[in-house]
């Protein structure tokens, strides 16, 4: 947690802290370059793999439908899911033994209902290791999370199809903090000082393409400051 004293901003010792600054960066890209940038943040950086978020979803159901607090119950509810798995296991050895090395296509559909039931069993018993494993660390307080970003300068070069500078984009005075508490609740700033958009072609009606309201008045005015709280 981060107390401000004037100026001075100072941090609670259940933080971790990490700041990151770059003073400038500049991309410097054609529609070509852009797309591949935009699919490696999009399908790589970004991608969230639906088959784990299906099982979030299911450990999540299965903490809210179940009585993780009653150990007895846990208990036997591991002992029955490994005496299938057991059963299962021994099933499927004596059955290939019985098919050989030619199964017929019945014995194939056997093996395999076998095989998915043992597959769900397995998974239902990792779903409770798991659900118990999360259930035992709710007592334990972790660190929250304090993270700054910022930078004077972001500039990204839009070149067309020759290479020649087509449009100008940077953000001026960028700054980004996350915080992450104890709790679980988190808070967000972003501030943006001002930003430049520029048409650099020779016979472009208007060079400046987005600008902010100026009141020369108040030097420390922001073109965006957006907070969240959740």
């Amino acid at each position: 947690m981060a107390f401000r004293d004037g100026d001075r901003t100072t941090y609670a010792p259940e933080q971790d802290l990490i700041f990151v600054t770059t003073p400038r960066f500049t991309l410097q890209s054609n529609s070509a370059a852009f797309a591949s940038i935009y699919n490696v943040v999009s399908d790589v950086l970004l991608y969230a793999d639906p088959s784990q978020r299906a099982r979030l979803d299911r450990l999540e159901a299965f903490m809210l439908n179940d009585n993780l607090y009653d150990l007895n119950t846990v208990r036997e509810e591991i002992k029955l899911r490994r005496s299938r798995i057991r059963d299962l296991t021994e099933r499927i050895s004596t059955l290939q033994l019985r098919l050989g090395d030619q199964p017929s296509f019945q014995g194939r559909m056997e093996l395999a209902l076998i095989q998915g039931d043992l597959t769900k069993q397995t998974d239902e018993l990792v779903l409770i290791f798991d659900a118990v494993q999360i259930n035992r660390e709710k007592g334990v307080i972790k660190p929250g999370l304090w993270l700054e970003a910022s930078s004077s300068d972001i500039t990204w070069h839009m070149l067309d199809d020759s290479n020649y500078l087509l449009a100008k984009l940077s953000l001026k005075g960028l700054s980004l903090t996350w915080t992450s508490n104890t709790d679980g609740s988190t808070k967000n700033q972003l501030v943006i000082k001002d930003l430049q958009a520029l048409d650099a072609r020779p016979d472009a009606p208007f060079p400046e393409m987005l600008s902010k309201h100026r009141n020369w008045k108040d030097r420390s005015n922001k073109m965006v400051k957006a907070s969240r709280d959740i």
